[in-house]
């Protein structure tokens, strides 16, 4: 995470200290999965093998392209507010404590509708945010007056009024609200499996659809052990020969 450059990303230089999710692990898994896939294309059309290497480090700048483009291209330093200031996006606590996200991207008629629903049609003519480039400019000032303004009504008001306004927005889900967010159950993206030793748990479906279909649902996680004979076998080693392999220890 810090030598990729994503830490700096997430860190409030003032205050620092770490958080978010494991993005390089996840992010060689796919990497080394796509790899994978494209050796194995390569051999079965040509029949020559190959060794696919990933390393975390590669797999997390890969990851964040935008701020090394730039700083290479344009001399911009990024930061954790670099792309949301671009972006315009926003995270604002309303009335009754909850987190509410919103998104106003490149487009006028965003932040326009954001102001209409605000009732502050005035921030449209305001000198500081007259223009996308001065909204990016002034994100820190603008952050401000919609936060104070968001923070006078509680969320399920904001949910109501951004909805009718077309103001792109959703409410900030923590990990149990993901659990039961409606779209999540819609979509049967977890599912209960059964672990031979470790009993039922909670999987995630993967979130690939083949002509608009799931795969079957995944394996539990193996057990420390529980495919060695295959995959010596499929290696060629005979039960002897992982036999002795076994009373050696050295599987």
């Amino acid at each position: 995470m810090a030598l990729s450059g994503i830490a700096s990303l997430q860190l409030d230089p003032e205050h620092p200290q770490s958080s978010g999710p494991t993005i390089p692990d996840n992010a060689t898994g796919m990497f080394a999965c796509y790899g994978i896939l494209g050796a194995l294309y390569e051999r079965a059309h040509s029949g020559r093998g190959h060794r696919v290497d990933v390393n975390m480090l590669e797999a997390g700048i890969a990851f964040i392209p935008d701020p090394f483009a730039n700083y290479t291209r344009a001399g911009i330093k990024s930061d954790r507010l670099t792309r949301v200031a671009a972006s315009q996006s926003f995270a604002f606590r309303c009335g009754d404590g909850k987190l509410i996200a919103v998104h106003l991207s490149s487009q006028p008629k965003f932040f326009e509708a954001m102001a209409a629903a605000l009732e502050r049609p005035d921030l449209v003519r305001d000198e500081r945010f007259a223009t996308r480039d001065l909204r990016i400019k002034n994100y820190g000032e603008l952050t401000r007056v919609f936060g104070e303004i968001v923070a006078t009504k509680p969320r399920a008001h904001w949910v109501n009024v951004l909805e009718e306004h077309d103001v792109p927005f959703a409410p900030v889900n923590s990990i149990a609200d993901v659990l039961d967010d409606p779209q999540v159950r819609h979509l049967r993206t977890f599912y209960r499996q059964r672990h031979p030793t470790e009993g039922e748990s909670t999987a995630i479906h993967r979130p690939v659809l083949i002509d608009g279909a799931r795969d079957a649902r995944a394996l539990p996680a193996p057990v420390l052990g529980e495919h060695t004979d295959a995959v010596l076998a499929e290696l060629g080693y005979d039960q002897g020969e992982i036999a002795k392999l076994r009373a050696a220890a050295v599987i």
